[in-house]
């Protein structure tokens, strides 16, 4: 897909590569990048979840930190994870991040080490905040969900989560 830049979405089915979000025209600043990207169904509906490199405004008044993740659903805007009401720390920046659609959990990795309730993570560490919904806080109930040791990453840092979809019977 030609003139895409860091704010937009691609996708490919294999065979062509189609832009899915112009970042411009859904108003994401210019010189923002999107350093993680993920997806979640809500009432009949596909939103887009992403992650910025640094602080952002979008439409609708929604102010994002890089700690934070935002939804699209294709016409407005929705904080879905604010990272410091949850106790993230300023200076860490979500890098990867998944949803599990079945229990609503969600799945955070950060570019450095921090501290949220009694967890001490590195960035190879994957988080899992029990408290499934926005506004609930966090804080003192995230649990460690895998490290890189047990992940077998090498140390790396976590710069991607996905989580497999299980087929419905």
């Amino acid at each position: 897909a030609a003139g895409v830049g860091p704010e937009d979405v691609v996708v490919w089915n294999g065979t062509v590569k189609a832009l899915y979000l112009d970042g411009s025209a859904a108003g994401i600043p210019a010189g923002a990048r999107i350093d993680a990207l993920g997806h979640s169904h809500s009432v009949g509906m596909i939103l887009t979840l992403l992650s910025f490199d640094v602080p952002v405004t979008l439409p609708g008044g929604i102010h994002a930190d890089d700690e934070d993740v935002v939804a699209w659903n294709g016409f407005a805007w929705a904080m879905v994870f604010d990272g410091s009401a949850n106790g993230v720390l300023d200076g860490l920046d979500l890098d990867a991040f998944a949803v599990d659609e079945e229990s609503g959990l969600r799945y955070l990795s950060f570019d450095g080490s921090g501290l949220i309730g009694s967890i001490n993570f590195d960035d190879e560490d994957v988080l899992a905040p029990v408290a499934a919904y926005v506004g609930q806080s966090t804080a003192a109930v995230a649990r460690e969900v895998d490290t890189a040791e047990r992940a077998h990453v090498g140390g790396r840092a976590v710069d991607h989560l996905a989580r497999e979809e299980r087929a419905r019977r």
